[in-house]
């Protein structure tokens, strides 16, 4: 028999034999471990301490837990206790949060791989103040897995947020003695009037299928959308607003730390109309009321936060009008350290449009800038016109300071300039922004009449965010249009007064003045009882300081023979 040395019994056991050796050691190793885990829970006042701190860190508050039935670390991580109570802080014995009955248990290895599987979960009558869950109160009356029929699991809740019920209700299923949630299972859920369905699908990409939400005015937003990624979020898809305008998203969604997200990709709108503007409008003001649930509500004129990085952006290759293709738009949005920008550029009713609108948070006093231009568009491509005319040109200018919202909205000064040329458009191109504005002025005037134009001008001095009109003056073949007012920026509010002056015997009736009021995408036409003559004779056109007309054809870029030139003059 041949006996060989330590060393060379190592050599010949070769890196096989050291990989069985670690194996046998962490193995050892663990199994102490868990053993000591297995032995660590239980009732103990020392694991009720434990509980109690943890509570404390948690909600900021001493704790009290009345009834401990105990606290376990392994197999299963779990808590249950009756009778919780917490503080609002150390000097403060207000009552912050209450638990009747709360019930947690996961396994040790399910929590550490986040499989999403739960041993049970059991929360009853929860009673958070402002705050200390939510930015509003919080009330649970139950959050729990149930059984509704035989091999029928359940999570179910309901309670309320502020001063709005909400309720969930997802299906689970058995998976060994855990529960876990189904590859594929609906989910229902609603806050306050707004409710919420569709359809949940695990896979390597996950997928949420029409999922709509719901609110009591029967404003819809249906969501198709895919989310995929390892260190971060994709998320692409449709949205359907309405079941009319459809959104496609590709976006990316990665989480930078201390509550800032970067959001980079792009949005489609593959056609869109001036009706869904509101569409947009109806579908931000559902996602703002969810929003508002979970916020304090408290709006802060002082403040402006850009807190994200974005990098976005949105094109709108088929804007039209009357199935007819007015404008082909792309809106590029950056934002980063508190610096907002928005650069619009594209064409619209056979014009270019560009700009630069850009908002600096960072500092203490916000600054905004504006300069939007829209040159050579005509009238006539808004409307099922074959023919070209009604050259029109828009700018608008502005800049102002001012700490937080409203301060820098009435400090906001600068100028408009809108001057169009000699066409013939619909009176509904008119109605359509004035609710019935031509049929105000002119009774007898059949919207589907059209009007020859000559010239169009209208200015607006804007000065410590009020916008003052002067001159307002449309001259057709048939009637002569004068007019004066305001518009309040933070407010939203216009108050404009128009004259209508008649060519044309054949018109009939004319009114004596129309007034324009409320909000200036929707605004009210009223027919004015006062008569508006005397108010308005004063800012005609030669009223108006000649320096206005050189600075504003500069601007707009427009030639000495532009048609408007001869009315400038007088002639």
């Amino acid at each position: 028999m041949v006996l060989m040395d330590n060393d060379k019994q190592d050599k010949k056991r070769g890196p096989f034999g050291l990989i069985f050796r670690i194996v046998l050691f962490l193995s050892i190793f663990l199994f102490i471990i868990f053993s000591v885990m297995t032995m660590l829970g239980g009732q103990s006042d020392a694991l009720k301490k434990g509980a109690e701190d943890f509570l404390q860190a948690t909600f900021g508050g001493p704790a009290q837990i009345k009834n401990f039935k105990g606290l376990t670390f392994f197999p299963n991580m779990g808590f249950d206790a009756e009778g919780v109570i917490v503080q609002k802080n150390a000097e403060d014995e207000t009552v912050a949060l209450t638990i009747e009955k709360a019930h947690v248990s996961i396994g040790f290895f399910d929590a550490m791989f986040q499989t999403g599987k739960l041993k049970a979960l059991n929360i009853q009558n929860l009673n958070a103040v402002q705050g200390a869950v939510f930015a509003k109160r919080l009330y649970i009356d139950q959050l729990a897995i149930v059984s509704s029929k035989e091999n029928a699991y359940r999570l179910t809740g309901k309670g309320e947020v502020g001063d709005k019920s909400f309720g969930v209700d997802i299906p689970m299923e058995l998976s060994g003695s855990a529960y876990k949630f189904p590859k594929e299972r609906e989910l229902k859920a609603h806050l306050g009037d707004i409710s919420m369905q569709g359809v949940w699908k695990d896979g390597f990409s996950n997928q949420l299928n029409s999922f709509v939400i719901k609110n009591a005015d029967g404003h819809k937003l249906e969501a198709n959308l895919v989310f995929s990624g390892f260190f971060g979020m994709n998320v692409s898809g449709e949205l359907l607003l309405q079941d009319q305008l459809v959104v496609k998203p590709e976006i990316f969604i990665k989480d930078k730390g201390e509550g800032i997200s970067s959001i980079q990709g792009k949005i489609l709108i593959p056609e869109i109309t001036s009706n869904d503007l509101e569409l947009i409008g109806q579908s931000i003001d559902i996602i703002d009321n969810i929003s508002a649930m979970f916020s304090s509500g408290k709006y802060d004129p002082d403040r402006i936060e850009f807190k994200d990085d974005v990098d976005v952006s949105i094109r709108m290759p088929s804007i039209l009008s009357d199935q007819k293709k007015i404008g082909d738009i792309v809106i590029k949005i950056h934002m980063k350290d508190g610096r907002l920008s928005l650069e619009p550029e594209g064409s619209f009713g056979g014009g270019s449009i560009n700009g630069d609108v850009r908002l600096n948070a960072e500092p203490d006093i916000a600054s905004l800038s504006v300069d939007l231009q829209l040159k050579d568009a005509y009238l006539s491509e808004l409307m099922t016109l074959e023919k070209k005319s009604g050259a029109f040109n828009f700018v608008l200018k502005l800049n102002g300071q001012g700490k937080g919202q409203d301060a820098l909205k009435s400090n906001l000064s600068g100028d408009l300039n809108i001057v169009a040329s000699e066409g013939e458009f619909d009176a509904s191109l008119i109605n359509l922004w004035g609710g019935g504005l031509v049929n105000a002025l002119i009774p007898s005037f059949d919207a589907k009449d059209k009007f020859k134009l000559n010239c169009a001008i209208i200015h607006a001095d804007i000065e410590k965010g009020l916008a003052t009109l002067n001159p307002f003056f449309v001259d057709t073949a048939r009637v002569t249009l004068n007019g004066t007012g305001t518009y309040n920026i933070v407010e939203n509010s216009l108050d404009v007064k128009l004259k209508p002056e008649p060519k044309d015997v054949s018109l009939g009736d004319i009114s004596a003045g129309v007034v324009l009021s409320g909000p200036i995408e929707s605004p009210n036409a009223n027919v004015s009882k006062l008569d508006l003559g005397k108010k308005i004779g004063g800012l005609l056109l030669g009223a108006v300081n000649p320096a206005f007309y050189v600075a504003t054809f500069a601007d707009l870029g427009l030639k000495d023979d532009h048609p408007c030139h001869s009315y400038l003059k007088g002639e």
